[in-house]
């Protein structure tokens, strides 16, 4: 799909994200290069809600054919996300189960219930999923932390 296709799919899902998403605020959108977007994550549950999370959303060319990727902006020490890069992976944006029909306000939904109750049996960052096993207290110094 050409840049014009993408642009006028991602431009459609604009308004919804703009009448608000539960637990998110402070989009950014760039008209210029509509490719990607910025938000802040403020979850739900403890400890996960005692810091605000900046997300960025990035659609590849084939979009809405192919998921975005998304990524927070800081090493979130979180049993699902891989340390280093910021990345996540979950059923929803998993290239093996991407549909096209998936909405933005159902990724953004998906994000906020990954986050606030992690799955630890699919784990991406081993270090975090046995401090979140063994000792709770330890774990959330070590997430608000690195949110921080």
């Amino acid at each position: 799909m050409d840049k014009r296709g993408l642009k006028r799919i991602v431009k459609k899902e604009i308004p919804d994200l703009m009448s608000g998403v539960d637990n998110f605020e402070d989009f950014k959108f760039n008209d210029d290069d509509i490719s990607s977007f910025e938000c802040v994550l403020v979850p739900s549950q403890k400890p996960f809600n005692q810091v605000k999370l900046s997300i960025k959303v990035t659609f590849p060319d084939k979009y809405p054919f192919q998921p975005p990727e998304v990524r927070f902006t800081k090493h979130i020490f979180h049993p699902n996300i891989i340390k280093e890069e910021g990345k996540m992976c979950f059923g929803l944006i998993a290239a093996s189960s991407w549909k096209p029909t998936t909405s933005m306000r159902q990724i953004l939904t998906e994000i906020e219930t990954f986050i606030s109750n992690p799955d630890v049996d699919n784990p991406l960052n081993g270090e975090a999923t046995t401090l979140f096993k063994e000792n709770q207290n330890e774990f959330a110094k070590k997430f608000i932390a690195s949110a921080k």
